[in-house]
């Protein structure tokens, strides 16, 4: 199983330029916590995720808060190719909560807990209706 047949496709993204209050409404406006972080052509620059947003809204800083300058940078990728167990281990190894999923340089997904959770139900025959 690839990274490709559970990932979230054409994930929320925000451009580096835009505005922290921004990508708080597109956080809630999605209903995720994580917001791979792009130029002017696509190409993945970071990553802000809902916790960088509530560390941020406690610090004084003079001007805007753009995604650029609270975007992590130091972020792991897997492409849509990448076994399924080789992302588990990075996320595990790193505590990651998602991974952007990259195609030449570009976002093409995301993958997070959510999407391996979602996994283990249909592996496990969960019927999400039911209460468990």
């Amino acid at each position: 199983m690839f990274v490709r047949d559970i990932m979230t496709p054409d994930p929320v993204t925000v451009h580096q330029d835009d505005s922290m209050e921004f990508a708080k409404k597109c956080l809630s406006f999605a209903h995720v916590r994580h917001l791979p972080v792009v130029d002017d052509r696509g190409f993945l620059m970071g990553l802000v995720t809902h916790r960088d947003l509530l560390e941020a809204a406690t610090r004084t800083v003079p001007g805007p808060i753009t995604a650029k300058s609270l975007m992590r940078r130091d972020i792991r990728t897997v492409t849509p190719a990448t076994d399924v167990r080789r992302a588990i281990q990075e996320m595990l190894e790193h505590k990651y909560g998602c991974l952007p999923v990259i195609e030449h340089g570009k976002v093409v997904g995301i993958v997070t807990e959510a999407d391996f959770l979602k996994l283990v139900r249909s592996l496990l025959a969960i019927d999400p209706a039911r209460n468990i």
